[in-house]
């Protein structure tokens, strides 16, 4: 329903290049940063699905640089990657937070991370529930976060909330349609038109998904209303 999307954040430029070019860019809008510096500034220009960071930039200076950024940044998914892979150093990330680990397939490989690898990796990480699961998120938790950030417009935060509540489940329309009236917000209405319709398939029945279609394509220069999303009746 949507395109992830990957920031990958390493100090090997051709390592770096490797694993952005492994991601089917259909699938995946990837981008790139050399040194933490940049990456923070990336991460505060734009909303992010994951993170795919270097091992040498998991602790610097005694600061826990994973669960920092998932401070900062919930839902942000964090893979690491490694050169020079150690249980010890797997554990850490893991307990850190990182969804998963991306270590050379073989030994001594001049090249340390094959495509099919990074591909399976990256697409399994995305899939997964993420840590804060554990911690009762349902669906209606998950929207209801998402409003709040939309109440503080802080869209990224938003975006993130309302994917993982459609990850939660993806056969209800209330997550499709918030996401469309966000990308309507923002100037992407040839997609929230995709997100409306999506909706209605899932539930032909679901109003605010009508509404806002037609709204949208009968008087584009009406406001988005983001309060018109509610739950649906269970059935």
């Amino acid at each position: 329903m949507f395109q992830a999307k990957i920031l990958v954040v390493h100090h090997d430029d051709r390592l770096r290049f490797i694993i952005s070019q492994s991601l089917d860019s259909t699938i995946y809008e990837v981008s790139q940063a050399m040194d933490l510096p940049t990456a923070l500034r990336i991460l505060n220009q734009k909303h992010f699905d994951m993170v795919i960071l270097d091992s040498l930039f998991a602790k610097i200076d005694r600061v826990d640089v994973i669960q920092w950024l998932m401070h900062d940044y919930p839902y942000l998914r964090i893979v690491v990657a490694t050169v020079n892979p150690s249980v010890e150093e797997a554990l850490a990330a893991m307990r850190s937070g990182a969804v998963d680990f991306l270590q050379p397939s073989h030994s001594h490989s001049p090249i340390p991370f094959n495509s099919e690898q990074i591909q399976l990796v990256v697409s399994q990480a995305l899939d997964r529930p993420h840590p804060w699961h554990g911690y009762g998120a349902d669906y209606e938790t998950l929207l209801s976060a998402a409003r709040n950030y939309l109440e503080l417009h802080n869209y990224g935060q938003a975006i993130s909330f309302t994917k993982e509540a459609l990850r939660c489940d993806p056969c209800r329309p209330e997550a499709l349609t918030l996401l469309g009236q966000i990308e309507e917000s923002q100037g992407d209405r040839l997609n929230a038109l995709k997100k409306y319709r999506a909706a209605i398939d899932l539930d032909p029945t679901y109003r605010p998904a009508h509404e806002n279609l037609d709204r949208s394509t009968t008087d584009r220069g009406r406001p988005v209303r983001f309060l018109k999303i509610h739950s649906a009746p269970s059935l």
